[in-house]
């Protein structure tokens, strides 16, 4: 709860850049535990499939990691200062369920199908995301008025 009014009061009263120090600034545990995961994947990854995780598991995680903050610290100008502190809970709530079942559910797909699924998984959650992202924007989109000549 506390994590989801610090998000919404950066992001209604000092916009992106401070959202972004703010999530950039989480400390040393917190950089260290992913690099170190994505360090021991890497080489796991690198023993099975002949070097490509090494570069290619970072660079994912690298290219993936600036879109939540980007996307809450958007939302007060996407919705209004008003509605904002809600949204921005719905999404640190969403988040933290996604962060708890997608991880679980793409390791049952390894578990089941081998190393080679994690392809498959990766891109089917992007294409869900994708879907996600285009309905959102047509559901944004205003209604235009019928005009009767």
């Amino acid at each position: 709860m506390v994590d989801a009014g610090v998000n919404a009061h950066v992001a209604v009263h000092h916009g992106r850049r401070a959202m972004g120090l703010l999530h950039a600034a989480f400390g040393i545990g917190a950089t260290a535990g992913p690099l170190l995961v994505t360090g021991l994947l890497s080489a796991v990854l690198w023993l099975d499939v002949g070097g490509t995780g090494v570069v290619g598991l970072p660079l994912v995680g690298l290219s993936l990691a600036p879109v939540f903050p980007t996307l809450v610290s958007l939302t007060p100008e996407r919705l209004g200062a008003a509605r904002a502190a809600h949204a921005i809970g719905y999404q640190l709530a969403a988040a933290g369920a996604g962060a708890a079942a997608l991880p679980g559910a793409v390791a049952l797909g390894i578990g089941a199908g081998g190393l080679g699924a994690l392809g498959p998984s990766l891109m089917a959650l992007a294409l869900t995301l994708a879907a996600l992202q285009a309905a959102a924007h047509l559901a944004a989109r205003p209604a235009v008025p019928n005009r009767a000549t």
